[in-house]
């Protein structure tokens, strides 16, 4: 009746975290899980069995009607467990979508507005005007930015104002932050030379200064990062 949701949450654990977090660029400290539709289903149910597993979840549009509201069982149970739920939710429905399927989210909304869980910061928004379809792209946005929203401005201010791009400078926002994969280059993105901004890079200027020091101190990551940067 679930759709083996069990079992592709087990795979998404077992199988597809471990290959993107070895393969790319990630922070294994802050996964954002996102779905629309019966994804948005699947994206309530994960939070519910193993919120621990993502610390963020994005559910568009939830089919919380499927199985007649079978996804509010799980709420329930989660509910009377007594366990924590400190993650970031946001939930939107399409204020055009059928009455029948739009209720379902609304109840869902009500539901879990009403336990007031300790370390949860839920957001929920109807998107007016945009039918089932229409309304996914704008919900994935807004969640999405929502998870950066509140460092930006942080981060642009102290762009402005700092000598050596060292982003322990920044009180408030660790290394860990969802925000640093929105503003800063990897291999894969730098323009290099190409850059409009090239010679102001920080990499480059601590590059020249450790070119023209007597001795360096540097660790592993550094250096490789350096010799990739080389190339």
């Amino acid at each position: 009746a679930s759709g083996h949701a069990g079992d592709f949450l087990q795979t998404i654990e077992t199988v597809i975290i471990p290959f993107i977090e070895k393969e790319y660029r990630a922070d294994p400290s802050y996964r954002v899980l996102a779905g629309a539709s019966l994804g948005g289903l699947f994206t309530l149910y994960s939070m519910y069995t193993k919120p621990e597993l993502f610390q963020a979840y994005v559910a568009a549009t939830p089919a919380v009607v499927v199985g007649n509201d079978w996804l509010l069982g799980y709420e329930d149970a989660f509910a009377k467990s007594g366990k924590a739920l400190a993650v970031r939710l946001h939930v939107t429905g399409g204020g055009n979508e059928s009455p029948g399927f739009l209720g379902g989210i609304l109840r869902f909304n009500q539901r879990i507005a009403s336990r007031r869980h300790p370390g949860l910061a839920y957001e929920f928004r109807i998107i007016e005007g945009e039918r089932h379809a229409g309304m996914q792209l704008e919900a994935y946005t807004r969640g999405l930015r929502k998870e950066v929203a509140t460092a930006l401005p942080r981060v642009r201010t102290w762009s402005w104002q700092t000598k050596r791009g060292d982003i322990a400078e920044l009180p408030g926002t660790g290394e860990q932050d969802p925000v640093w994969p929105w503003v800063t280059s990897t291999r894969e993105n730098c323009l290099g030379v190409d850059c409009p901004k090239f010679d102001e890079c920080f990499v480059l200027a601590a590059r020249r200064e450790a070119q023209a020091a007597d001795i360096v101190v540097v660790n592993h990551y550094l250096l490789m990062a350096d010799l990739v940067l080389k190339e």
